[in-house]
This record gives C-alpha cells, sequence and structure tokens, in this order.
C-alpha cells in the first residue's frame, strides 16, 4: 500500500449557500477528520461528527466530501484535516522464512518515535489550529524574549519598563517623545512639540478677566519674538488689559522698510475678549508701529477687542501708524473713542499703506475707522474693507448710557489733507438717529471701488468746503441719508459722488434749466423699479435685432436733453442743446440756428426762416416724392437777377404761336384718384396737359426739352421698409415716369404770347382804322 498525497487538510471560505467541501487525503475512518470552523471574528469552533456535519469516501484513496448540516456562513472559514492516533495495532507473525516480527518491531518503534516527537510538539508555541491567526501560549510565560528592534518584534518586560519609565520621566519633565502619524514622521520631544505655539496662558494670563493680564500678554509676546516670531495664542476667555500691547514688542517703533513682530489669534471672534482700560483717551489696545514700505508679519485674527465696562468710549482698539501689509483675519472690536485707528504721525515719507481689514465687525465707537494725517505723509493707498460691518454709534441709549453719536468713517486732515485711493471696499454699514457714516476734514479720495451698503439713518458730512469722497460704486440704503456740506464745489461734481447718488442736489445755473437739478442716472433697475424703473437705457431686442432704448418719465417737461459742459465746470453747469420731448412730440433746439444735415446737403432753421444749408443746392420733394400741398402767407420769390442771367432775347414766331396755342388747349379737369373716389364731386382744376402741350410743341418744330416749364422724371422701384420693432411700414415705391410743368414758366409763355397776338391784333386794327379814316 502506499501513500501517493502529500495532503493532510483541507481549507475553504463560506459563501453562505455550499454546504459540501471536498478532501482530497485518505482516512480509515470518518472519526480520524477534525473539521473546524473560524467566524468573521476569529472564533473557533470544532464541530461534531454526525451532528453538524457527516463525511463521505472514508478508506478511499482519492478522498470524498465532508457535508455540513447547514451553509458554512459568508466569509467564515472551514479547516478539514486528517488526526490519527499514533498507535500501531497490526500484528504480523513469523511464517516460514518471512519474519514478520522483525517488521512489526520496526513500525512499532517507528510509531513510538512519531509519539515521542509529537509530545515535544505539544511543548512549543503554536497556534491552535490551522484557521487561527495567532499563538496561544496557553497561560504560560515567554521567557528569555531578546529586545525588541524591529517595529513588529515582540516586547520584553526589560525594555517596556524601560519604555514606560521614558515616558513617565518625558511627562513630568516635558522631554517625552512624540511622533506624528504618516510616513517619515521623525520623534521630537514634547518640549519641541509643545513650544510649536505660544499661550499667553503659559505666561500667566488670567481668562476670567480678575487680574490684570497686560504682563502675561507683553510676555508672551517677547517670547514669540525670541522664538522666531512665531503667533502668540490666546485661548477662549476674558482677559483684562491696562496698557498698550505691541505686536513688535514693548517700545518697538520698526525702520522704514523694515517690519517685525508677532500676530495675535484668539480662538475665535466671540470667545476670545481682550476688555481693555486704557490710561489716557490716546492708549491703544494693540498698535502696530513703523515698517513703512514693508510685508508685516503683524495682524489680528479671531479676537474680539473692547473697553472694559468702567471705560466705555474711551482709549483707541487698534492702531497702525506707518505700518504696510497688515493682513488682518477675521477680528471685532468695539466701543472705543476710535476702534481702527490709521495714524500718519511721523515723518514725510512714512505712510500708512496696503492694510487689509477682512470680515472685520468694528462696532459701536465715537469713530468705527479714523484714517488721520498728523505729522507724517498723506497717504493712506491701499487700506482695504472687505466684508467688514460698521455699526455707527447713533443717539439712542443701547443698554450702556450714553447717547452721543458716532462716525463710522473719518478722514481727517491735521497737518496735510488726508487722502486715501486705490482701495477696494465692500462695506454693511448700520446706522440710527443722528449718526454719522463719514465724515471729512481736509480729505479726498481717488479710485476707490466697491459699495456701501446701508440700514438706519446716515449723515455724510463734510467740515469743509474742499475736501471730497468719490466711491466707483453705489452707496445703497434702505434708510433716509442726509448729506452735510458747508459748500459745494463749483468744478467737481460733489463733495460726496457715488455710483447713484451724490451730495450736490442744487438746481443747474442755466436759465434754461434752472427749476432742475442734476442726478447721477444708476445703472442697475433693482430696487428701482418698485415705483416705475425711469429714466433708463436699457436694449430691445427680437430676432436679429439689439437696439438700445432710453427712457424718461411720462410726465411733461421729462425731456432728453442733449447739451455740453463747458470747460472746468460740473453738473450743474450743464447747458442744454436741444430737447427731444418725452413722447416724441418736439425737438427744440436752444441754439438761435438749428441744423439737419446728411452727409452732403442740410437744411436750417433761422430765427426768420427755413431753409438749405447751402444756397440753391436741394430740392423740395422728387418726382416720386410730391409735398400735397404748400401754404403760405405770400407767393414764392424766384430770383430774376440780371447778373446771374444771359442777355435776354425776344419771344420767337413759333414760340409765340405755340405757347398761344397751348394757352387755348382743353383747359378743365379733374384727378383721376380723386374722381375715382368722389366722382363729379371731385374738385375741378385749370391748365393743360403736358403731353398736349408737348403735340403744340412738335407741331411748331420745337424741341419741348429744350424749355424748362415742361419736365419729364423717371424712377425705379424701391422695396418696402417694415420696422420690425415696431411693425411700422413705409410701402413700396413702384418704378414709374412723370410728366410735370412748372407752372410759373408755362404762365409767363402763355402771357408773353398772349401779348404778341394782342400787339399783331392791336396792329391790325389800327391799319383798319387808318384805312377808314382815308
Amino acid at each position: 500500500m502506499t501513500v501517493s498525497t502529500e495532503i493532510s487538510r483541507e481549507e475553504y471560505t463560506g459563501n453562505g449557500v455550499t454546504t459540501d467541501f471536498d478532501y482530497r487525503f485518505r482516512v480509515f475512518s470518518a472519526d480520524e477528520l477534525v473539521v473546524s470552523v473560524a467566524d468573521t471574528t476569529e472564533n473557533i469552533s470544532t464541530l461534531v461528527l454526525n451532528t453538524d456535519y457527516t463525511v463521505t469516501g472514508a478508506g478511499s484513496r482519492t478522498g470524498g466530501k465532508v457535508k455540513l448540516v447547514n451553509p458554512l456562513a459568508n466569509a467564515w472559514r472551514i479547516s478539514i484535516e486528517r488526526d490519527l492516533p499514533v498507535t500501531q495495532e497490526t500484528d504480523v507473525r513469523n511464517q516460514g522464512n518471512f519474519f514478520p516480527e522483525v517488521h512489526e518491531d520496526a513500525w512499532d518503534k517507528l510509531t513510538m518515535l512519531i509519539q515521542q516527537a509529537i509530545g515535544n510538539l505539544g511543548l512549543a508555541l503554536r497556534k491552535p489550529n490551522w484557521l487561527a491567526k495567532y499563538y496561544d501560549a496557553k497561560g504560560n510565560r515567554i521567557s528569555n524574549l531578546a529586545d525588541p528592534i524591529a517595529d513588529k518584534d515582540a516586547v520584553n518586560r526589560r525594555s517596556m519598563y524601560s519604555y514606560v519609565e521614558k515616558m513617565i520621566a518625558g511627562v513630568v519633565g516635558g522631554f517625552g517623545w512624540f511622533r506624528q502619524f504618516g510616513a517619515g514622521a521623525i520623534d521630537r520631544t514634547f518640549q519641541d512639540k509643545m513650544r510649536e505655539r505660544l499661550s499667553v496662558l503659559d505666561f500667566g494670563a488670567d481668562p476670567t478677566g480678575v487680574v490684570d493680564s497686560t504682563q502675561a500678554f507683553r510676555n508672551a509676546i517677547a517670547a514669540a519674538i525670541a522664538n522666531g516670531y512665531k503667533s502668540v495664542y490666546a485661548p477662549a476667555g476674558n482677559y483684562l488689559v491696562t496698557d498698550s500691547l505691541n505686536l513688535g514688542g514693548v517700545g518697538y517703533v520698526a525702520p522704514t522698510g523694515t517690519a517685525k513682530g508677532v500676530a495675535l489669534v484668539g480662538e475665535n471672534w466671540v470667545s476670545t475678549v481682550i476688555n481693555f482700560r486704557p490710561n489716557n483717551n490716546d492708549s491703544a489696545c494693540i498698535e502696530i508701529l513703523g515698517g513703512s514700505g514693508a510685508h508685516s508679519p503683524c495682524y489680528l485674527d479671531e479676537i474680539h477687542i473692547t473697553t472694559a465696562a468702567d471705560s466705555l468710549y474711551t482709549g483707541v482698539g487698534y492702531r497702525l501708524a506707518g505700518a504696510c501689509h497688515v493682513l488682518n483675519g477675521r477680528f471685532m472690536v468695539s466701543k472705543f473713542a476710535v476702534n481702527v485707528h490709521l495714524l500718519n504721525n511721523r515723518q514725510p515719507g512714512v505712510f500708512t499703506e496696503f492694510n487689509k481689514f477682512n470680515k472685520a465687525v468694528i462696532h459701536r465707537g465715537m469713530i468705527g475707522v479714523l484714517q488721520e494725517v498728523n505729522g507724517g505723509d498723506e497717504s493712506f493707498h491701499g487700506n482695504d474693507f472687505v466684508g467688514c460691518k460698521i455699526q455707527v454709534k447713533d443717539s439712542r441709549n443701547i443698554a450702556d448710557g450714553n447717547i452721543t453719536p458716532g462716525i463710522g468713517i473719518e478722514l481727517r486732515g491735521v497737518t496735510k489733507p488726508a487722502y486715501w485711493y486705490d482701495a477696494f471696499i465692500a462695506i454693511h454699514m448700520f446706522g440710527g438717529p443722528d449718526a454719522v457714516g463719514i465724515q471729512l476734514t481736509k480729505a479726498n479720495t481717488d479710485a476707490i471701488v466697491g459699495n456701501i451698503v446701508a440700514e438706519g439713518d446716515l449723515i455724510f458730512k463734510s467740515t469743509d468746503s474742499t475736501s471730497v469722497f468719490e466711491v466707483k460704486g453705489g452707496l445703497y440704503s434702505i434708510g433716509k441719508v442726509i448729506f452735510d456740506v458747508v459748500s459745494e464745489s463749483t468744478i467737481k461734481a460733489a463733495a460726496f459722488i457715488f455710483e447713484n447718488r451724490m451730495s450736490n442736489t442744487a438746481n443747474f445755473s442755466s436759465p434754461r434749466i434752472s427749476s432742475l437739478s442734476p442726478r447721477q442716472l444708476p445703472l442697475y433697475l433693482a430696487d428701482r423699479t418698485d415705483n416705475g424703473g425711469f429714466p433708463v437705457i436699457f436694449r430691445a431686442t427680437a430676432s436679429n435685432v439689439d437696439g438700445l432704448c432710453y427712457a424718461v418719465a411720462g410726465t411733461p417737461g421729462s425731456n432728453h436733453l442733449f447739451g455740453y459742459i463747458p470747460a472746468g465746470g460740473n453738473l450743474h453747469s450743464f447747458v442744454p442743446g436741444y430737447s427731444i420731448g418725452y413722447d416724441g412730440s418736439s425737438i427744440a433746439s436752444y441754439s438761435n440756428t438749428f441744423y439737419l444735415s446728411n452727409a452732403t446737403v442740410g437744411i436750417q432753421i433761422a430765427p426768420s426762416f427755413f431753409g438749405p444749408r447751402t444756397d440753391n443746392q436741394i430740392d423740395c420733394g422728387a418726382a416720386a416724392y410730391r409735398p400735397k400741398q404748400y401754404w403760405g402767407v405770400n407767393s414764392s420769390i424766384s430770383t430774376s437777377d440780371a447778373r446771374h442771367k444771359t442777355e435776354p432775347r425776344g419771344v420767337s414766331d413759333a414760340e409765340a404761336d405755340a405757347f398761344y396755342e397751348i394757352g387755348q388747349l382743353p383747359w378743365v379737369w379733374q384727378w383721376l384718384e380723386k374722381y375715382n373716389s368722389e366722382g363729379d364731386n371731385s374738385r375741378v382744376h385749370a391748365g393743360p396737359t403736358v403731353q398736349a402741350a408737348i403735340s403744340v410743341m412738335e407741331k411748331h418744330g420745337l424741341d419741348w426739352n429744350a424749355y424748362s416749364a415742361f419736365c419729364y422724371d423717371e424712377w425705379g422701384y424701391v422695396d418696402e421698409i417694415v420696422d420690425t420693432a415696431t411693425g411700422n411700414v413705409i410701402p413700396a415705391v413702384e418704378a414709374g415716369d412723370r410728366y410735370s410743368f412748372r407752372k410759373e414758366e408755362l404762365l409767363m409763355w402763355i402771357a408773353r404770347s398772349v401779348i404778341i397776338k394782342q400787339n399783331e391784333i392791336e396792329d391790325r386794327l389800327l391799319k383798319i382804322e387808318t384805312l377808314n379814316k382815308q
């Protein structure tokens, strides 16, 4: 007999359906198979023969099947292994020359060796089952284990104790080890890790506000500077501060072109609060001094600066004096004499510029934002306020007893005019009774781009006649806006100029429109359509049509005015040139003479006449475009100046005969167009037809084309013109021709011919009378 396979176990994974599992090795009986299953949590159990499963193929050299009573659950594993008792129970006795006992002894010894080996194997650290993924020490100690080297080495007691001792020492002394998660991370001491950020609590700051934390903040700032200018962190709390906190260090003023210091960062702009008790009204809670022209590392973020309850509306909240490029985060400052102070107070050439206030809440100060020149450069270049809320203090008692109204933004020039320019703004401004939104004193702005949206009553005030506040954007308010200006400029448009409104509402100086006053034309219809959207410029579109409409109010006097502004003038000096009635009923020029021209010719309306712009250049009407009727007080005047004519000649006999005969042609007629509609009631006209007159001329050998009394015109077809916007139609003109008279010329010829004939008759009568007398 042979054993032809080395396989002695099988392993499968269940799918929740299969119950039959193959084994490919020989067993003598079914009880020589051990069947175990492991669930998804590595719990291993041995199944019971004929209870949990049955076996087929026992004794077969090729194996058989294990058939479970229930399907093996999904992801569970099953192990089928051969487990033979280490015994030898076959006894073969000696027969003749064959000595089976010798073989029996050898097999018995082999069996005993196998038993001995299996017994020794039982001393080894083993997995409890082929399905297990761990080794079971069965409650015994594992002794004489070497110190670990690799990350996955087992740890002995000695190395574990050593590590724990170091950890405990590190926690107590701050020198424990920290390793960040992720590949490439290195070990760092607890001290090194904890010092990444400096907290004011590390220096004794009191987050309850009972103890003065001024020195703690100053010490934290000094430590942050000494440790590479790290940020200073103020956890949530209410801190009492009684003297200025200079983010560059106590007494530090950065030289021009250099900026050093730290950022002060809170937990969030509501939870971290500094309550400032100033020792004088010029004392600033937070200040950044100097560094003009350099990029400052200092800024505020996620913090609220306010006054202590016993110091309301005193001191300065946040002062930047000669600092540049301070890129603030989100913060709040409230209830100071000056909440935010941008100050140029040093030598010329030192300025406070390009500082960014993003999402700042500037709340109820006597002055919200003050940009002041008092000894330094006039420039406040690029100081942006974007996404900021400015709550202007008004005259109401809002739970603190102070009813003095405040100012939202003030530009104040003391030693020089304050000049704020090239800046972006997006400001939410809230006012109330007597609240001053913006105040100007010796100040000017240029290229301020953005909008102010407002609610509540606001006053915009200028204390002198030269200050100007111009914004390339709008002032949009749902509250009342009052402009309080000492004197408006006669050159600039107004002291306060926004896209949609301005402070100067005086009437026009031109006597032509002195009852009117100028206003801007807002570009946006939003909020203007509540009571009608006029005046407005808008588009009129259709397929292949895109026109512009200019609309004014549909009331008398609301006309379209076109004119000019004299050099050096402002809107109020506008002089209208002409006016178009709101309903299109009139075009009126304010000039003594009004011209209407095309590319080559024109007409004019002068004080005493209506005529062409150039003498003897255009006709009134054309062959296919005839005026219907002429009305006048006097007859027409035709030039008959001898200086403009050839030497007059007499009338030939043929001409006299022809025109005398023309004067006798059929004379009375009616227009067919009228006759077809009115019949015999149509009016009667006098004069010959041109065709009949031409026949007479030809009969007398005369070329009618040579005489200006005769006219013949012809024209081509002109297409119909349809206005797609209105539907109005200008009819097509059919091709045609027409004969006409210059009646004054014709009548002159006929009259002269009659005179000639009359003279001939008189001569004949004279001859007859002479003969009768003889």
